[in-house]
């Protein structure tokens, strides 16, 4: 066997034998939680309103579509994730694949994406939260609510991996079921004639929203970084990579129907007040949404935070075990 190869094998026995003495915790309903967490953020906001802009009444058509696009992705990372049960999610499978430099280059771009994602998170969570409580928003008390933020999630990552990932399912709950309970009561309110389309959208415009899309659904390589505290993995990490795929698609799917298709408006009107809403950010329609988007980002902000700490504290104990 080569050096270098003997090299590689050494590397990733002792990582196995390290990640042995983790605590597996996390089943299929705390990974499944962990994967809808991730993927649910900010993008929910913004991204169905462009799509929305583009397609009109048949904007769906786009979710459904990317959803199917979406398996291919979310089958690559349910292989990879049965078979490299070890923590670091992305950055352990580079390793495992294309050796200890290759997985050293990937690790540290996804540190630098994710402290850039923290940064950019925190700063949009003190803003939100400045909307709802103005006091908050002057320079020492922002600095108190990272802090505080920060702070927290050490905590609840300190404690250890069962009160991480019962937090996780918290968090999601907390987003998912004011979601929920919007879908739910805006299906009565549908009418009929507003479900159907003027023509079958074109490939162009259902491609480029189907881009668009991508980015909405992304997360998983997120949630699998604490695969080496993931139980039975090669059981639980497709069965709540699909699983989460199957939630996301109905979630987002549900409430572009119910957001769009109850409207009293004709579909011409109704386009033109959509292409309102999303350029006329300080109208009287935004001012009221924006009264209430601040609390559903901040429910939604805690993922990336949480996700890049979890990683550092993981990482952190990896390394030191190793070293013992």
């Amino acid at each position: 066997m080569p050096p270098m190869a003997a090299e590689e094998t050494v590397s990733f026995q002792r990582a196995e034998s390290v990640d042995h003495k983790l605590i597996r915790a996390i089943g299929v309903p705390g990974l499944t939680a962990n994967i809808v967490n991730a993927t649910i953020g900010a993008g929910i906001f913004v991204l169905p309103a462009l799509v929305a802009k583009g397609l009109g009444p048949a904007a769906p058509l786009a979710f459904i579509c990317c959803a199917i696009a979406m398996v291919l992705f979310v089958t690559c990372f349910a292989i990879a994730g049965s078979r490299v049960s070890l923590t670091g999610g992305l950055y352990a499978y580079v390793e495992v694949a294309f050796g200890r430099y290759v997985g050293f280059l990937a690790g540290v771009l996804y540190g630098i994406t994710a402290l850039g994602a923290v940064a950019g998170v925190v700063n949009v969570l003190v803003n939100s939260i400045a909307i709802v409580v103005p006091f908050l928003g002057n320079p020492v008390m922002r600095i108190v609510v990272m802090i505080a933020v920060y702070g927290l999630l050490v905590v609840i990552n300190v404690r250890g991996v069962r009160g991480g990932a019962g937090a996780v399912t918290v968090v999601t709950l907390a987003k998912l079921l004011p979601l929920l309970l919007f879908i739910c009561a805006g299906i009565f309110f549908i009418h009929p004639a507003n479900l159907s389309w003027a023509a079958w959208p074109g490939s162009e415009a259902l491609g480029d929203s189907v881009i668009l899309l991508i980015f909405a659904f992304v997360g998983i390589e997120v949630a699998l970084i604490p695969s080496g505290e993931v139980k039975n993995p090669a059981r639980t990490v497709p069965r709540s990579a699909y699983l989460a795929l199957v939630v996301t698609t109905i979630r987002r799917s549900g409430r572009e129907i119910s957001r769009q298709h109850r409207s009293h408006h004709s579909p011409r009107r109704r386009d033109h007040l959509r292409v309102r809403l999303c350029h006329e950010r300080h109208s009287q329609f935004a001012a009221h949404d924006l009264r209430f988007r601040p609390r559903r980002r901040i429910a939604g902000v805690f993922r990336t935070c949480a996700s890049a700490l979890s990683l550092a504290r993981r990482r952190y104990h990896h390394l030191r075990r190793a070293r013992v």
